[in-house]
């Protein structure tokens, strides 16, 4: 929907965006991060260490090998991975190891195509897929420091990888000299990309955990989907013991704590060729007869969509096979304040309405205390002093279940398939609107084609009645037209290309239907202006498309007017 980014500065410039407000913790988030590692055996186990190993002289106060008056990065990048290395073996932490990446370009994610189940395309509509994919340039980039992992729930493999790669990043370091004249921000920037790309490619993390550190100092961040939040420079020869720690922590014995969610999981299965790698998600039970609670470990089938950014929604859909059926399993974090999205989606099941998404089953996850998890409150932010400010960015965890729907408008085989899609679509806004719901979010994601519909051939399409050939999903954004309480606005999320001029302009002017009719309208011009035929679109993005997109709200209003 918008114009991927083609080099790592480009990335970079696009990033800077989405960064948002950085959070100072202080010198207090290095001190307490990792507390659950206060524990007097660990401590007592942290000065054995001190003691035993040659890598630090506790009368100079000093990690010999770090190299204080270095005049080259790459002078630092070995003795750090030797530390890291020796907390690894002294603590017997398994599965873990650290890498020297710094000349070891890993390939990313590429942005911008939607990751659909190959299984349910025709080999012309995968032909087109692979076509965008090949299109498109692969970025790389070089963490000076990787840790890998194998094995568990949260590593597809169970060997480390022979080359590093994202999927296997449990967490990165970036090394930088003191005199460095670069901003705290291009060096945010710069763990950020690395970040966005480990979110992107490992799609069960909620958090990761960074360091930036020079020949003196070190800075811990925490990347979470509402907040970058970074502790103060810290003397790690000064303070080993702290160092030591939260090298344990970085190195993750615990693999929650290090910011996966563990109820996506890898595990290991018997087949009739020996063992295999499956992934699987843990959901309510489909059993209607089964206990309040009850779950059940479902095979994940395929990854359908991911938000690339960390800072968001961070909406993450798959595919999966529940007793036979297939379904649609959508992980996002709402913001604190708005009215969740499985709210709506009870009205429209009670009223059994056409032409929008079916919900079958939904979740907020809980704390050990009992309170709703958030991005920050999760199990590494402990006693956390934020602002009311930075409280007001927090957001929700949220699974919902669905059926299984069709492709987006995109892969329409016929224009009389898109067009009848489309007016279902329109016709399931209106009947939204008909029972006090507003959608507020309509763009070429969120309408989908009905899966009889999609799978039906021209003929027995035309004979299909009208209701949910087409279907409206994603009310992230929606809101009850009779509430008396005012929705947090969400600014990040809507798609520029299709937000009407009003919404584009501002001004205190609230959101009504007559936008989301311009945004279906725009929608349907921008598939016109996209394909020269169905299944063939154009070579390249018209130039019209791409100022619909432009980052700068009033410009793009500006673009949509002429």
């Amino acid at each position: 929907m918008h114009p991927n980014p083609k080099t790592v500065e480009e990335l970079k410039a696009k990033v800077k965006q989405d960064l948002g407000k950085l959070c100072d913790a202080g010198a207090d988030f290095a001190y307490n991060s990792f507390s659950y590692l206060k524990t007097q055996e660990i401590e007592e186990e942290i000065e054995k260490f001190l003691s035993a190993t040659s890598l630090y002289d506790d009368h100079k106060k000093v990690w010999p090998q770090v190299v204080q008056n270095t005049k080259a990065e790459y002078h630092l990048y070995n003795p750090l991975v030797d530390i890291i290395e020796a907390v690894i073996a002294h603590f017997d932490v398994v599965d873990r190891k650290a890498i020297n990446t710094s000349r070891v370009y890993v390939p990313h994610e590429r942005d911008g195509v939607e990751m659909l189940d190959s299984s349910q395309l025709g080999p012309e509509e995968a032909e087109q897929i692979q076509k965008a994919l090949d299109a498109q340039p692969v970025l790389k980039t070089a963490p000076d420091i990787m840790i890998v992992g194998r094995g568990g729930k949260s590593f597809e493999s169970e060997e480390y990888p022979v080359k590093p790669s994202y999927a296997a990043c449990a967490t990165v370091w970036e090394v930088k000299l003191n005199k460095n004249n670069e901003s705290l921000e291009d060096q945010i920037v710069q763990l950020y990309v690395y970040a966005r790309q480990c979110f992107s490619k490992q799609r069960n993390r909620d958090f990761l955990h960074a360091f930036l550190i020079t020949e003196t100092e070190v800075r811990f961040f925490q990347f979470n989907r509402a907040l970058v939040i970074h502790s103060s420079r810290i003397d790690y020869h000064q303070k080993p013991r702290t160092f030591v720690r939260m090298v344990l922590g970085m190195v993750g014995p615990s693999e929650s704590r290090l910011g996966f969610d563990l109820t996506i999981f890898w595990t290991t299965v018997q087949t009739t060729n020996g063992t295999e790698r499956v992934r699987k998600i843990t959901l309510p039970s489909s059993d209607s007869t089964d206990a309040p609670g009850t779950t059940e470990d479902v095979p994940i089938l395929a990854h359908k969509w991911i938000a690339k950014d960390v800072r968001g929604r961070g909406t993450t859909c798959w595919s999966v096979r529940q007793r036979g059926a297939r379904r649609l399993v959508k992980n996002l974090w709402r913001m604190d304040g708005r009215t969740p999205e499985w709210k709506f989606l009870l009205h429209i099941k009670a009223k059994n309405l056409k032409g929008v998404a079916r919900m079958y089953s939904f979740e907020e996850r809980e704390t050990d205390t009992g309170e709703r998890e958030t991005a920050l409150q999760n199990e590494s932010l402990i006693d956390l002093i934020l602002t009311d400010q930075e409280w007001s960015m927090d957001r929700i965890w949220c699974r919902i279940t669905f059926r299984e729907y069709g492709h987006t408008l995109e892969s329409f085989k016929s224009v009389l398939q898109l067009l009848c899609a489309f007016y279902d679509a329109v016709k399931g806004h209106w009947n939204l609107w008909k029972h006090g719901i507003l959608h507020q979010d309509v763009s070429i994601n969120n309408v989908l084609f009905g899966p009889e519909f999609w799978e039906a051939s021209d003929v027995v399409g035309q004979q299909m009645k009208p209701g949910n050939r087409g279907i409206l999903i994603d009310l992230d954004m929606a809101i009850f037209t009779t509430r008396t309480e005012s929705n947090k606005n969400d600014i990040r999320t809507g798609t520029k290309a299709f937000q009407s001029i009003k919404v584009l302009r501002g001004g205190g002017w609230p959101h009504d239907f007559q936008d989301d009719l311009e945004s279906f309208a725009l929608l349907l011009g921008w598939l016109c202006l996209s394909y020269e035929a169905p299944r063939l679109p154009r070579p390249t993005t018209p130039k019209i498309l791409v100022q619909w997109s432009t980052p700068d709200p009033q410009a793009c209003a500006v673009m949509k007017w002429e």
